[in-house]
């Protein structure tokens, strides 16, 4: 038998089949399932948004499967009623938003269930809008740390969250600020929500009503170290505020 000589020596062959490669999302081929789809449907749609991962042209289904615009809306109608795409403003687009919505949701609680991955005990998952929450926190807080996140900080948001029920936007609030002090830890953020707490400011809204709306002091009458504002403007006392309060 004569084996084939193989045509990938073929510079002319290389670059032409090279040049027609397509980019999509791998988690897509991970969790086609969990979105709902079968072996069929994910073909059609790595096809789709192969083509262009924003926006889905009628035009351009019609041409990728050699079909009319009545053909091409009906191929549409699966991922449409899974609401993985977005009728747009223009009647013969689609907004491939929804996809990325459910991918980013699934990411979110991988996210949030890996930290107790090695752990023994039993715990339950967390809920699909507590997922969605977590992740945006680490998201948050990995683009304002500029880097990733160990286990044990995502495990000290995760508390944060779910075992002493601060709102996320209180989180962020002290990542915030923090920040701004150019101290991004996780020591001087849990310092500013502890704090916080023992001020039964326990809301964004109590935070900044505490903030903007302190009563003058007079400076005779010892003042307590955790509530220490003077009637200047937030931004001129934020420093020294915090910095008492961390040593507080």
């Amino acid at each position: 038998m004569i084996k084939r000589k193989s045509q990938i020596n073929n510079s002319a062959f290389a670059q032409e089949v090279l040049a027609d490669c397509r980019t999509f999302p791998t988690m897509l081929l991970r969790e086609y399932q969990q979105l709902g789809l079968n072996e069929q449907e994910l073909i059609i749609l790595l096809r789709l948004i192969g083509r262009n991962c924003q926006k889905i042209n009628i035009d351009d289904v019609c041409e990728e499967f050699s079909c009319s615009k009545l053909e091409a809306q009906e191929i549409l109608v699966p991922f449409i009623e899974k609401e993985l795409l977005y009728a747009s403003e223009r009647e013969d687009k689609y907004d491939t938003s929804g996809i990325f919505d459910e991918l980013y949701d699934n990411w979110c609680f991988h996210k949030s269930s890996d930290k107790n991955s090695n752990k023994n005990i039993k715990k339950d998952a967390p809920s699909k809008e507590r997922a969605r929450e977590l992740g945006h926190l680490y998201v948050r807080f990995e683009k304002e740390i500029g880097r990733l996140l160990s286990p044990i900080e995502n495990e000290k948001i995760s508390h944060w969250l779910e075992k002493d029920s601060i709102p996320v936007e209180l989180i962020e609030e002290a990542l915030r600020r923090s920040v701004l002090q150019g101290k991004a830890t996780f020591a001087y953020i849990d310092k500013i929500l502890l704090n916080w707490k023992r001020a039964n400011l326990l809301t964004l809204a109590a935070v900044q009503q505490f903030d903007n709306h302190q009563p003058p002091q007079n400076k005779s009458t010892k003042k307590n170290p955790k509530l220490d504002i003077d009637t200047v403007h937030q931004d001129d006392n934020f420093n020294d505020l915090y910095e008492k309060i961390l040593k507080a």
